[in-house]
């Protein structure tokens, strides 16, 4: 697939996807027990990877 595919689909995800997505939330489900362990710092890193990751998935899905 071309670049432009690839930027339109991923401009698609931020916009139309991920507001709907409490990255915040989705983290601490995700962590469970440890996310009490982390402090805000961390915190932030593992919502920026799940935020990441999603992003990664729903384009894959996407572009299928």
């Amino acid at each position: 697939q071309d670049n432009e595919t690839l930027t339109s689909t991923l401009n698609l995800t931020k916009k139309k996807i991920l507001p709907y997505i409490d990255l915040e939330q989705t983290t601490e489900l995700a962590l469970g027990k440890y996310w009490g362990q982390l402090d805000s710092k961390q915190k932030k890193i593992f919502e920026r990877d799940i935020k990441n990751s999603l992003i990664h998935d729903y384009n894959c899905e996407i572009n299928y």
